[in-house]
């Protein structure tokens, strides 16, 4: 139940306010994304494994993004 509500709040609620968002980005074709993660978005720590997994799933999300509209006119 934790690990879940740890995705909610820092996965999808991040997920969500961007998908909001990029259909205008792409309509304007300018835009910048700024994900707030962390170190531990990067590497594992004890004790912090749902927490650390909700960091690497937004850096590779917004990694993701980036690679599929850049083109478009978005950083």
């Amino acid at each position: 139940e934790l690990d879940r509500k740890i995705m909610e709040v820092n996965y999808f609620g991040a997920i969500n306010l961007t998908k909001a968002v990029l259909p205008i980005m792409l309509a304007q074709k300018s835009g910048h994304l700024v994900a707030i993660s962390s170190v531990v978005g990067k590497f594992g720590f004890p004790l912090r494994s749902a927490y650390s997994a909700s960091k690497h799933a937004l850096h590779g999300y917004f990694e993701s993004v980036r690679a599929e509209n850049q083109s478009q006119g978005l950083q």
